[in-house]
């Protein structure tokens, strides 16, 4: 059985030469990388109940390649230990 249908897939994998763009990508999508205290507040205070909310946030991996040789490499191997990436962001 595949990884992707024993649940959601949110592997990510962010191929870039730019380290600055790693990181922003970490902040928006890595668990504990933002102050969680000022999202669960922000959220709530638009859609209500800060602790379910906070219960609800995906988590998301995030894997890191600095050019595409090691990007594709590691889509490869991926593929090969059946945990496919769900998506790539790629500086073309």
């Amino acid at each position: 059985m595949t990884n992707h249908s024993k649940g959601a897939n949110r592997r990510v994998l962010v191929i870039d030469d730019n380290p600055a763009i790693h990181e922003d990508i970490r902040k928006i999508l890595g668990p504990g990388l933002i102050d969680s205290a000022e999202v669960t507040e922000s959220a709530a205070a638009v859609f209500g109940d800060a602790a379910k909310i906070s219960a609800e946030l995906p988590v998301f991996q995030v894997d890191s390649a600095s050019q595409g040789e090691e990007g594709v490499a590691m889509v490869r191997q991926a593929r090969d230990n059946d945990q496919p990436y769900a998506v790539a962001f790629v500086d073309a």
